[in-house]
């Protein structure tokens, strides 16, 4: 009999705990705040032709009191999780832009996707190293993509020149 009583308690506990957090839940819809960043290319779309070197475009809608950078990643869509970072996007507002470049010219042909995404600081820390490291040895490697703070936006594109490059 105890046994059964203890059981219900808990039953009504674990009742009462998921009620709370549905109307937690409800209330964060509601007010309309993000939990996190919301990006989005929107100077390309899938399918599209590109060169060696391009100004991809997008927007921004921010968490609440959220400042965390937005950056580019590019790589051959065969890859998988082998991606190049580009320079920081430059955002103002809900918008933001960032110059990329799209392979070697042996690539010409080949599918590539272009991301977006916003980092937090210690993502944004593993980031600028890479530049540190590729700067001084001339080497720019793939790296897996960091943890991000927002949705990841991909685009495919088919780059059909190297014109602009070396």
């Amino acid at each position: 009999m105890l046994f059964k009583q203890k059981q219900r308690n808990m039953l009504l506990v674990l009742s009462m705990v998921v009620l709370l957090l549905f109307v937690f839940e409800t209330q964060t819809v509601r007010s309309g705040e993000l939990r996190l960043n919301k990006v989005a290319i929107t100077s390309l779309k899938d399918g599209d032709t590109i060169g060696c070197t391009l100004t991809v475009k997008g927007t921004i809608n921010r968490a609440t009191a959220n400042n965390d950078g937005v950056w580019v990643f590019v790589h051959r869509k065969v890859l998988k999780n082998q991606w190049w970072p580009e320079p920081q996007a430059n955002d103002v507002g809900n918008n933001w832009e960032a110059l990329a470049t799209v392979g070697i010219k042996e690539d010409i042909g080949a599918d590539f996707e272009i991301a977006v995404a916003t980092f937090d600081k210690n993502s944004e820390k593993i980031i600028s190293d890479y530049f540190k490291e590729a700067n001084k040895t001339g080497r720019f490697p793939p790296m897996e993509f960091p943890s991000t703070t927002s949705n990841v936006d991909i685009v495919t594109v088919k780059k059909i020149s190297h014109d602009g490059c070396n």
